[in-house]
């Protein structure tokens, strides 16, 4: 319970007061682990991506591959299990229970960009750790979808996506803003 009060405090102390280093303050006895954090590695960040093997720097996105988007009000950053085999897929935790991002779509073969929308394709999100399970699918009367694959690296799919995705069960339809993705290019 102290290291996860010397965590939130740290993490407060972060967001409150930008030093170049913090130092954990606890009560009682200081532990030999806290004693100073820098902040400019510890911090919560999303850094761009290399855009090729030398370190080049370019507008890629979060390090290493991932699926992310805006529903609800909320960004579901996934970047767990993270495959494009068939469809792509990514969940938000390490657990294959947690939330999920899915696209079954046809992969692009031709030159890029190459945009995809939702005509015998589709993207849904899963919240899978909810009892019970809540799906959002652009399969309905009114939902919508438009990939947009980019230039990227060998053996990689990037790009981004807009949706309108209904709530399974629900007259309820639910926009998806700030989409992107990089995934692996499997066969």
């Amino acid at each position: 319970m102290v290291a996860t009060s010397n965590r939130l405090a740290l993490l407060i102390i972060k967001t409150l007061v930008p030093l170049s280093t913090t130092t954990l303050v606890g009560c009682g006895e200081p532990s030999p682990s806290a004693t100073s954090v820098d902040a400019a590695s510890d911090a919560i960040a999303i850094e761009d991506a290399p855009a090729d093997a030398t370190g080049t720097v370019g507008e890629g996105g979060p390090r290493g591959n991932f699926v992310t988007g805006d529903i609800l009000g909320i960004t579901q950053f996934a970047e767990y299990n993270v495959g494009s085999t068939g469809i792509i897929s990514a969940n938000v935790g390490p657990s294959p229970s947690s939330p999920e991002w899915r696209f079954n779509i046809t992969l692009p073969s031709g030159p890029m960009p190459f945009t995809v929308n939702c005509v015998g394709n589709y993207i849904e999100f899963l919240e899978n750790d909810l009892p019970p399970q809540r799906r959002f699918v652009s399969r309905s009367s009114t939902g919508t979808c438009s990939i947009t694959f980019v230039e990227s690296v060998a053996n990689t799919l990037e790009g981004t996506f807009t949706a309108l995705l209904r709530e399974s069960g629900t007259p309820f339809d639910h926009p998806v803003t700030n989409g992107r993705f990089r995934v692996p290019r499997t066969p």
